[in-house]
């Protein structure tokens, strides 16, 4: 029987990093942000977040966009650099970050039935 292969770490630091490691200089990391506030905050605090962050990193090629705000979720949507993206995941209020493109989850069937 074949070995699953490792599940991928999914803690803030290692999507971070993730993401730092795949995204080109000069481009936009997608992501999704899970925070730890109640519903009716998420909003003003994804801008805050958003703000903050853009300053203090302070660089034109920083500004990124914040995509769409989920109040029910908790969660907010953003294109930007990967390092505003680590200046939001710093804050106590951000839960958890996700790629916003993830591989297959679900395992790939093989000719003799194991999954891949």
């Amino acid at each position: 029987m074949r070995r699953p292969p490792e599940a991928p770490d999914w803690s803030k630091a290692a999507v971070l990093r993730r993401l730092q490691a795949v995204t080109p200089s000069g481009q936009a990391a997608k992501a999704h942000i899970f925070l730890d506030v109640p519903e009716d905050e998420v909003d003003a605090t994804a801008r805050r977040l958003f703000g903050e962050a853009v300053a203090a990193v302070g660089e034109p090629a920083a500004v990124g966009r914040l995509g769409q705000i989920h109040p029910l979720a908790r969660s907010f949507a953003i294109e930007a650099d990967p390092r505003v993206l680590a200046e939001i995941g710093r804050s106590a209020a951000v839960r958890d970050v996700l790629p916003s493109e993830i591989d297959d989850i679900l395992p790939r069937p093989s000719k003799d039935g194991e999954p891949t």
